[in-house]
């Protein structure tokens, strides 16, 4: 009986995991037609322009709001975001080391690891690497982000990468299209926080329950 009952956790967890999968799968073709141009949302047409990375964006220069690697903490005040996959590493204590994000939000792009993150709360930069942008009027921060998310960046090992994002050409709609896309896109980005808030909370009450159970503390 213990057994069925932590199968059925087991089952629910790995039916959350397949509908992430498949929501992510959807996201990024839908994200990959969208940004091109190649469907269009309703109420839209006409032709779209295209720009050089420097028409686009601004790198903002973030030395004094950086931290090493040895000055991150488990706990504190501040989120440290770099360039590694997790959205937030570590924290700070550091009130002098925060940068201020703007409401429309920054990206960070891992200079050695390429991975492209949106931000849209204030942070402490983290290690070497963390290349921080912001996009210049009549530009939607939010579509180029998901812009950016599509484009083909070569894999230079751990070399720097930042070098291939200025060679690279860009879609532009009018600034209505833009924002129309990155709020139908956003739309997705909630829907996942969602599911994966869900599966988080169905991994906690499994392992709360197998050490209930298994321990006889909880009878069947």
């Amino acid at each position: 009986k213990i057994a069925a009952i932590l199968s059925t956790w087991d089952k629910a967890i790995e039916l959350k995991e397949k509908l992430i999968e498949q929501k992510k799968e959807l996201k990024k073709g839908l994200m990959q037609k969208l940004i091109t141009g190649k469907i269009r949302l309703p109420g839209f047409d006409g032709k779209w322009s295209k720009k050089s990375f420097e028409d686009i964006f601004t790198k903002i220069s973030v030395k004094k709001h950086q931290i090493k690697t040895t000055e991150y903490l488990e706990f504190g005040e501040y989120p440290v975001v770099d360039q590694g996959q997790k959205k937030i590493i570590a924290y700070s204590n550091d009130k002098d080391k925060v940068l201020k994000v703007p409401d429309t939000g920054l990206i960070v792009f891992g200079d050695h690891t390429r991975e492209i993150k949106f931000i849209d709360f204030d942070f402490v930069v983290g290690a070497d690497g963390t290349q921080v942008l912001n996009t210049k009027e009549g530009y939607d921060l939010k579509f180029y982000y998901y812009h950016l998310l599509i484009q083909k960046i070569p894999n230079n090992g751990y070399s720097r990468h930042f070098k291939f994002l200025k060679e690279m050409i860009f879609f532009k709609p009018s600034l209505k299209e833009q924002k129309a896309i990155s709020n139908f896109l956003s739309t997705f980005d909630n829907e996942l926080d969602l599911l994966n808030s869900e599966l988080k909370l169905l991994k906690q009450q499994k392992k709360g329950l197998m050490q209930l159970l298994l321990t006889g503390k909880v009878r069947v």
